[in-house]
Formats: structure tokens, sequence, C-alpha cells
């Protein structure tokens, strides 16, 4: 009754900083959510792993310090290996972003070994440098897990750089290596991430590469003890898509 009218309602999709903490997820919640605590009751950590992540910013090691002493996790201190003389994109969010792949990959196998690869997003020619990074951590054979939380709109990244980074994506494949990359937070309009009158079908790369697994974002319900409820994906257009888990 107090409703008079509503208007101005559009299909746009709303872009949010996605390194902004949404209601936040406890090591716990994601242990149990996703099944990993019978892993870990079996002993199975991660250990004798190690997973890289991709990465075009720097991290903070004392906010992986805090989260460690937080939720009482083993100390860890990610190996740097720079590549193409290492990221220098040292700005908050881009940081928090680096922080929180650590994190996450850290509370989920507390016992593996994490590789932080790091590289500008570009290289002095202009081109991209995740084709670089990656061919990197295949040449050093040090992992077999691999996870990307960067990309693009696939429709403005040029297609020299989609070829080189297929290349390296094939290579990775050949070799073993799963590489896990992020579908982006806009589902099925990838492009208005960047452009907001853009609203035209796009994905982002290289998630959609046939050699990566691509994966999505989902808002996780969980009851007041801690048991699973269910999961939407972020942004109704990913549910359109089969996207999110």
């Amino acid at each position: 009754r107090a409703v008079s009218g509503i208007a101005g309602l559009d299909g746009t999709t709303l872009v949010t900083d996605d390194s902004a903490a949404i209601q936040g997820l406890t090591p716990a919640s994601a242990r149990s959510a996703y099944a990993v605590d019978p892993l870990l009751a079996l002993r199975v950590t991660g250990q004798g792993e190690n997973i890289a992540v991709v990465e075009f910013a720097q991290f903070d090691q004392s906010d992986l310090d805090g989260f460690d002493q937080q939720f009482n996790l083993p100390d860890v201190s990610p190996r740097t290996v720079a590549v193409d003389g290492g990221a220098t994109d040292d700005s908050p969010a881009s940081v928090a972003e680096a922080n929180l792949d650590l994190e996450v990959a850290h509370e989920i196998a507390p016992g593996a070994g994490l590789l932080d690869y790091n590289a500008p997003q570009a290289t002095s020619s202009g081109a991209d440098t995740f084709g670089a990074v990656l061919d990197r951590i295949t040449a050093d054979g040090q992992t077999r897990l691999v996870s990307d939380s960067w990309g693009s709109c696939e429709a403005d990244t040029p297609r020299a750089d989609i070829q080189r980074d297929e290349q390296a994506l094939e290579a990775a494949a050949a070799h073993g290596i799963s590489v896990f990359v992020a579908a982006g937070d806009t589902g099925a309009y990838t492009c208005q991430e960047a452009a907001d009158t853009d609203h035209s079908l796009s994905v982002s790369w290289p998630s959609s590469s046939p050699f990566a697994i691509s994966v999505g974002g989902t808002s996780l319900s969980m009851t007041t003890i801690g048991a699973y409820v269910g999961e939407t994906a972020w942004d109704d257009t990913l549910e359109q898509m089969g996207g999110g888990g």
C-alpha cells in the first residue's frame, strides 16, 4: 500500500566494483559449502602441489599474514616470479584482487605452495602479457594448476593478442596443466563492463578459450549453522548461459 508507482526500470546490467567485499566468505563457510572438509579430515590439504596464480598487480604480504592469523591458517609466503619486469600496478582495487586470489587458494588448500606469476598488463609494444606469463609457467614445470581472475571483453581484445594467448593455452594443455579462468562479472554482456552503452552479447577472454576452464561466479546462501542452501549466478545473464558454480 505504500507504493504508488514504479518507473524507469530497464534491463541494463549494473557493473559493480568486483574488488568490493560481498558479505565475506570465511574459510569455514567455503569448505563446508563445497565439501572440502572431508578431504581435510583425511589430511588432504594440497600438500605436494603448487598453485600458480596469474597476476597483473602486486599483492600485499601483510594482508595475507592478517588473513592467516584471523582464520588460524598456516603462514604462507607466495613465491614471486616476475615476468617481463613484473607487475607495477599497486592501486588498491588491483592489489585487493591479487590478495583475494591468493587467500582463497590458501584457505581451500592450506598445504599447497603458492606461486605468484606477475607481469605488467601490457608489454612495451602494447601486446598483452598473459601468453608470456603462461609460457613461463609451462616452462618452469612447477605446477599443474593455474588460476587467472583477470580478463577482457573478447570483442575488444586485439586478434594478435588472442592468437598469442591461445598458443600459450594450448601448450599448457599439452603439458597437462589445467588453467582456470574467471568468466567475468557481467554474464553475457562482458563488453558492457568497459562501455555502459554496449549491450551486445559478449564473453570474456581468455575464459572463452577452448583450452581454458571457464569459472563463473555465484552468490552463495547458507543457513546460520553453515549448511548449504543454494546459489544464484552473478547477474541474471549468467543463469541464461548456464554459468556459475
